[in-house]
């Protein structure tokens, strides 16, 4: 009798799991929640698992800094080489996420930039749409993804400045991908870009790359990410690009 109810109870457990299971989705295998209050976990992650533009990871760390009214002089933005770029001082605030491109750091630009307030906000990404990550893209995809952050910036009255992103070698989980060829095509629209939008560019490949446009190994950690002597080369880019920054805000006359 004992292994009977047991069977039953496992059947009637399998049953409610199923049943949790198929309201959970929308018949795709995507999760469904309703709207919520506190999307993200105090850990940084998502309630439901589901977070393409990963607005969770700095979430709370935002909302902090807001609370306290401790507003960055100068918000970095982007990817990997954001992420991993040491921060000259306590007046930057990197939100750098490794992997990301350019439409997730445009989703929340707004968050993990605008809401920050700013003197500056600093954008460098691109090297990931090189690589396709999440699947082709035009060069006219990226640099409207990064005109669409700018305009956001200009409508909160704060600069942008814009860095051009470093060359890179072919990486082993993208070996079709030809770097070497779209990275100049995607910073001369960088270029434009700035030029058309008033903006300061800071041109780090200028600093990186050797005369052929291939990266200058003692400035790599590998094919793609700068070592500390890279970072340094790139900081003292980012302190010309502020002092410019500093000198058009400066009333005339």
């Amino acid at each position: 009798m004992g292994g009977r109810w047991l069977t039953i109870a496992l059947a009637v457990a399998l049953i409610c799991t199923l049943v949790a299971f198929w309201w959970s989705v929308d018949g795709k295998g995507h999760s469904v929640h309703p709207m919520s209050e506190t999307p993200c976990t105090t850990g940084g992650q998502p309630i439901t698992g589901d977070d393409w533009g990963q607005l969770c990871i700095y979430r709370g760390v935002n909302s902090q800094l807001i609370e306290q009214k401790r507003f960055p002089d100068v918000v970095m933005i982007g990817d990997s080489i954001t992420q991993h770029w040491p921060m000259p001082d306590n007046g930057f605030a990197n939100r750098g996420i490794g992997g990301q491109v350019s439409g997730q750091v445009l989703l929340r630009f707004s968050q993990d930039a605008i809401a920050l307030r700013p003197k500056v906000i600093h954008i460098l990404v691109g090297i990931n749409d090189v690589s396709g990550k999440y699947g082709p893209e035009s060069p006219d995809m990226l640099r409207n993804n990064v005109r669409a952050m700018v305009l956001l910036a200009k409508a909160s009255d704060i600069p942008v400045i814009l860095g051009t992103i470093g060359p890179a070698q072919d990486v082993a989980w993208r070996p079709q991908v030809d770097r070497g060829k779209w990275v100049p095509v995607i910073n001369a629209g960088l270029e434009q870009l700035a030029r058309e939008e008033g903006m300061v560019l800071a041109d780090y490949h200028a600093v990186l790359a050797d005369a052929d446009g291939s990266i200058r190994k003692e400035l790599f950690a590998d094919t793609v990410h700068p070592n500390l002597a890279g970072y340094e080369a790139m900081t003292r880019v980012l302190r010309e690009a502020l002092e410019r920054v500093d000198n058009d805000s400066e009333p005339s006359g």
